[in-house]
C-alpha cells in the first residue's frame, strides 16, 4: 500500500507537516485575538499575510518568543539590526508564502475562528475562549502569533511596514 504512494522529497513533507493551512488558521486566530484584546478591532488583513512568514520561520519565531510582550515590536526589530538581511527576508517569505497565508485565512474564516469584515478589511476572532492544549512546537507558533497580534495593535499599518521593511 505505501509502496504505491508517490514519493515526495523529505523537505517538502517536513515543511507541510508544520507549515500547513490548519496550523496557519490557528495562528491567524491567535494573532487576531491578540490584536482585538489590545485594540478592540480586527487584525488588518494585510498583516495576516505577515504573521505566518514570521512564526513559521524558526529563527524569527525564536526572537519573537524571547521578546517580552510588553517590550513591543520595536524591541523585536532592534534584535535584527545586526542581521538586516533577516529583517528584509520577512518580505521575501511573505511573498513566497502568500498562497499558504490565503488558505489559512480562508480556513480560519470557514471554520468560524475569525470573521472577515470585508468593508474594514479586518479579521476579528469569533471566540477568545481559553486556548486548547497543544503540542509544545505548535504552542510556540500560536503564542508567537498572539504576541505579534498584540504588537501590531500598537502601531499603524504604515508604521509596521516601515519597521519590518514590508511593501504592501
Amino acid at each position: 500500500m505505501w509502496s504505491s504512494r508517490p514519493s515526495a522529497s523529505p523537505p517538502s513533507d517536513i515543511a507541510f507537516i508544520v507549515q500547513n493551512p490548519a496550523l496557519g488558521a490557528g495562528a491567524l486566530w491567535r494573532a487576531a485575538a491578540g490584536h482585538a484584546k489590545r485594540h478592540q478591532q480586527g487584525l488588518p488583513v494585510p498583516l495576516a499575510f505577515v504573521v505566518l512568514p514570521m512564526v513559521f520561520h524558526g529563527p524569527t519565531l525564536k526572537e519573537i518568543t524571547s521578546t517580552r510582550t510588553g517590550s513591543g515590536l520595536a524591541r523585536l526589530t532592534s534584535k535584527f539590526k545586526n542581521q538586516e538581511d533577516d529583517l528584509q527576508a520577512i518580505q521575501r517569505r511573505a511573498l513566497r508564502m502568500r498562497p499558504l497565508s490565503f488558505d489559512a485565512l480562508a480556513l480560519a474564516s470557514a471554520t468560524g475562528l475569525v470573521r472577515i469584515d470585508y468593508d474594514a478589511a479586518t479579521a476579528m476572532p469569533v471566540d477568545q475562549s481559553p486556548k486548547p492544549a497543544v503540542e509544545a512546537g505548535s504552542k510556540a507558533i500560536l503564542d508567537g502569533a498572539e504576541k505579534l497580534g498584540t504588537w501590531f495593535a500598537e502601531h499603524s499599518l504604515h508604521h509596521i511596514a516601515a519597521m519590518l521593511r514590508l511593501d504592501f
